[in-house]
């Protein structure tokens, strides 16, 4: 059956090719000239991008974890990444000894936080729609504003880097930051579990399945808690500078 196609439609269609064709022109034809006048500078600006964007990706997949397979709409996600900052802060000090330990500890602390939120508010307004979600997820975010404020104040923190990992790896012949390289190698990795696996759309499909109603409780307790952890986790492998 042919499908009639309207103004609407062919209009939507046209700014989504306009928009992908300004992004493009924005970002590629930048690139190939930076390559072709400076293609070491050029690589180097492309590992940066990538793995800053894998960085992102590991905070959009946390939230993505809890919307997806829980229908849960968390603004205060962002606010468990800061939340994990300051946690990992705290632990690593001024040195970088302990930052294998903030890299664990941190996300342990954002999911216990997340336990904690979804047992105590979350829970009971799973039946209520997306707008009360929203209200409490945004009354949360201030709340943890002022609570890192209270605790650590409102000056400009960092990390300091573990000392295994301030030495350089050779890609492509040219010498890049070893740590950024094992964050790329890292988010890449967890990218291609997150699409193998593609256990998000498994549970959506089955969402309104026996068991999974049955079971609803037990995910809630292991996604959210899972989800915000992402983000915690984020933030330890980001902060180093």
């Amino acid at each position: 059956m042919s499908r009639h196609w309207t103004l609407d439609d062919v209009t939507q269609r046209l700014l989504a090719l306009l928009l992908i064709g300004l992004v493009g022109w924005l970002l590629v034809v930048p690139l190939v000239q930076l390559a072709l006048r400076s293609p070491d500078t050029a690589l180097i600006q492309l590992l940066n991008g990538l793995a800053y964007s894998l960085l992102i990706f590991l905070i959009a997949a946390g939230f993505t974890l809890i919307f997806g397979m829980m229908n849960v709409i968390n603004l205060a996600h962002g606010s468990f990444y800061m939340l994990g900052a300051y946690l990992a802060y705290s632990i690593v000090g001024r040195s970088g000894d302990n930052f294998w330990l903030a890299l664990v500890a941190a996300p342990l602390g954002v999911a216990l936080v997340g336990i904690v939120l979804e047992l105590g508010y979350l829970r009971p307004l799973y039946a209520r729609g997306h707008l009360d979600q929203v209200l409490l997820t945004f009354g949360f975010a201030y709340v943890f504003s002022d609570v890192v404020r209270t605790v650590w104040g409102s000056d400009i923190r960092s990390l300091a880097y573990a000392p295994l990992l301030q030495g350089t790896v050779e890609v492509f012949g040219r010498p890049y930051p070893l740590y950024r390289f094992l964050v790329i190698v890292f988010g890449l990795i967890v990218a291609a579990l997150y699409c193998v696996v593609s256990l998000g759309i498994f549970l959506e499909a089955q969402t309104f399945t026996l068991w999974l109603l049955a079971l609803r409780a037990a995910l809630a307790l292991v996604l959210f808690p899972l989800g915000v952890a992402a983000a915690g986790l984020a933030i330890g492998l980001s902060k180093p500078r």
